[in-house]
């Protein structure tokens, strides 16, 4: 799992779109138990950016715990990676992707 810390949201954007091409921003807010289940993207990458909240990101088997106390980071996706995310607090984050994409979802231990 590829996770890059940034001083603020604003540069983790600077950061992350250096190839001046065509990116989609998603905005989301989770409450605990709210869970983005095991998905993955045929053909666009991601980044997820948090800096609020405490979660537990998963990429393919394995999970990882972050407690962002005002920290920034950014977790690389790969395309065609399964991955999820687990607010273990209320959390706030945004989804740099390459491009438009569907979201096939996935039981944890398979496609």
């Amino acid at each position: 799992m590829i996770v890059r810390n940034y001083p603020s949201f604003e540069e983790a954007i600077w950061s992350l779109t250096k190839n001046h091409q065509g990116y989609l921003i998603y905005k989301h807010e989770f409450p605990v138990g709210e869970n983005v289940d095991y998905h993955y993207h045929k053909k666009a990458w991601e980044w997820i950016i948090i800096n609020q909240g405490q979660v537990i990101v998963g990429l393919e088997d394995k999970e990882v715990s972050f407690n962002l106390n005002g920290k920034t980071i950014a977790i690389y996706l790969p395309k065609g990676k399964k991955h999820a995310l687990r607010p273990l607090s209320a959390v706030r984050y945004w989804v740099l992707r390459n491009r438009p994409d569907r979201s096939i979802y996935v039981k944890k231990g398979g496609k």
